[in-house]
């Protein structure tokens, strides 16, 4: 019987790994969002992508994607994300993702998404990395200038 248990289990734990699921917290003026499980073609790719948009459109600035559990991403699944930083930088935000497994990093330098986005190797580094993008971001304070007139 304690087998039984521990089948019923097992089958639900590869059920929910099938789906995407979504924490989001506040950190420092940052919006964290930690994914568990797959990006790819169907509800998966909708409610990441819904979730970004919201962000966004609440005028958030400073987003991090901790990709630290996710299982797999598809194209569709690396659309959405591309998307998502494209939309981020139009609205004046930085997307940064942190947590990337060794084969997440290996598809981004092969598709060559490693130069679009911002890659973190922890939360907290990403966090930190927003004060950095946005002094580079920030144009440069005008200089006074002084005009010596001659002395008549």
């Amino acid at each position: 019987m304690n087998s039984g248990r521990t089948v019923v289990v097992a089958a639900f734990q590869e059920r929910t790994n099938v789906v995407l699921k979504m924490t989001s917290r506040e950190v420092d003026g940052a919006s964290v969002v930690a994914l568990h499980g797959r990006i790819v073609l169907g509800d998966e790719r909708s409610a990441l992508r819904d979730k970004l948009k919201k962000l966004i459109s609440e005028g958030k600035k400073k987003i991090v994607l901790n990709m630290d559990d996710i299982e797999h991403i598809d194209g569709s699944g690396l659309g959405i994300l591309v998307a998502a930083h494209l939309s981020a930088h139009t609205h004046g935000a930085s997307l940064t993702l942190c947590h990337l497994g060794g084969k997440f990093q290996e598809v981004l330098q092969l598709t060559r998404l490693a130069t679009v986005f911002h890659v973190s190797t922890t939360e907290a580094v990403a966090i930190a990395s927003f004060s950095k993008l946005l002094d580079e971001a920030s144009p440069q304070k005008p200089t006074d200038l002084t005009v010596n007139r001659p002395t008549e």
